[in-house]
């Protein structure tokens, strides 16, 4: 599994420029509020155009700008879990975890969404709709819908942003969880240091629209490569790093 970006995007002065590949495990796309990171999501996910740059996702084209090839995001083998979870409030636990695949005939679509409600300890919440159910339950379910399609790579904005600390590590050890069972690319992004030090397998710093440090958490904390990308870590490193200097 494996996924290719390479891009550019502008917004009057704003200039994103990127490119990456990642291969199954977890990267975090990490940095101050504006560097670009939830429009990297957006255009992955088919939401958003490119200026131009291509996608491909294991070895198949989304978007090329030299191709003229464009897959709208409903037809791209992706999961997308944004900050607020966006369920629908009129539908149930289990028509918003079906709606994910709407694509499937009936029958599949129902067995695939009870298989998840087990996997993800949501048995008894079928019938709930959103406002009867806890924050971390609605995120689950938000999960749910995301990967009932087996999608190839999953794409995460701020997923556990809106929780309580102690739902938050519940939410990271259900995630953790869906990446091992799933064995595919995962890009998350967080403002937490300390979720991004203990989650990923692989950082992407972003400074301005680029890529300015990339590589684990405990080698950009040892070795940041700009004074910035040493103050966003520093704080991690005095608070993260065992006495044999790893990250705990």
């Amino acid at each position: 599994m494996s996924l290719v970006a390479t891009f550019k995007k502008q917004w009057g002065r704003f200039d994103l420029d990127i490119s990456f590949q990642m291969d199954e495990g977890l990267t975090v796309l990490f940095g101050p509020s504006g560097a670009g990171k939830t429009t990297t999501l957006r255009l992955i996910a088919g939401l958003l155009p490119p200026d131009n740059g291509h996608f491909t996702l294991n070895g198949a084209v989304l978007f090329s700008s030299a191709g003229g090839i464009n897959i709208a995001a409903q037809h791209r083998l992706l999961g997308y879990v944004c900050q607020k979870n966006a369920l629908f409030p009129h539908m149930t636990v289990l028509q918003n975890i079906m709606f994910g695949a709407k694509d499937l005939p009936e029958r599949r679509r129902r067995e695939r969404a009870c298989e998840l409600i087990a996997t993800l300890r949501l048995e008894g919440l079928e019938e709930k709709h959103p406002d009867e159910i806890s924050g971390g339950q609605q995120q689950r379910v938000a999960f749910a819908r995301a990967i009932i399609r087996n999608p190839q790579a999953l794409l995460l904005d701020e997923p556990f942003s809106s929780l309580d600390t102690i739902t938050r590590v519940k939410m990271r050890a259900c995630l953790k969880g869906v990446m091992k069972a799933l064995h595919i690319p995962v890009i998350m992004v967080t403002h937490d240091i300390f979720e991004a030090c203990h989650m990923a397998d692989r950082m992407l710093i972003y400074s301005a629209g680029r890529i300015v440090q990339e590589g684990t958490p405990a080698n950009i904390i040892r070795e940041p490569a700009t004074e910035e990308v040493a103050a966003l870590t520093s704080f991690a490193y005095y608070n993260t790093v065992s006495p044999a200097g790893y990250p705990d």
